[in-house]
């Protein structure tokens, strides 16, 4: 994934022809049975209104790493959070900053999934529509087994990592 301007085809094969923001990157990833595939992200920054960047649903096997949370960045412009997983397993998060969410679930959501989170950098979150009660960096709910690792969580207005009924 790489962010520029006017870009021309894109098959995400390459740097030279990346997908320009995650979603699509995510959208586009097939991995076989059994295999994984990871998603390359290059710094930038990555935004709904530079990028088109939204809210992403993980799949399966697919990791999503960018090069260091010092220069990849989602900066989330007061929206949602970032990345879902719902019933995944086998992936990695690791290498990106995400700044400026409202999110009320956590920017890094994991709902009875099986995931690393690593090296990722989640600042100036919020989670204004619960009073500063609730998760507003990553949240693991409903059974989900995660290892999250050598992560910063800096200036949130929430709760930094929130485990319920998880390990």
């Amino acid at each position: 994934v790489e962010y520029r301007q006017g870009a021309a085809e894109e098959t995400g094969l390459d740097a030279g022809s990346a997908f320009q923001n995650l979603w699509y990157a995510l959208y586009r990833a097939r991995p076989a049975s059994g295999d994984s595939i990871t998603i390359h992200v290059l710094p930038g920054l990555y935004s709904p209104s530079l990028t088109g960047e939204r809210s992403v649903h993980a799949r399966s096997y697919v990791s999503i790493t960018g090069v260091d949370s010092g220069t990849t960045i989602f900066d989330r412009a007061s929206g949602d959070g970032l990345i879902f997983c719902s019933n995944d397993s086998n992936l990695t998060v690791s290498g990106l900053q995400i700044r400026g969410s409202n999110a009320s679930g956590g920017v890094i959501h994991l709902d009875h999934s099986k995931v690393l989170v690593t090296g990722c950098s989640i600042k100036n979150n919020g989670c204004v529509f619960c009073g500063g009660n609730g998760p507003s960096g990553i949240a693991c709910v409903n059974q989900t087994d995660a290892v999250i690792t050598h992560n910063a969580i800096l200036g949130t207005y929430g709760i930094g990592i929130v485990c319920e009924q998880s390990s």
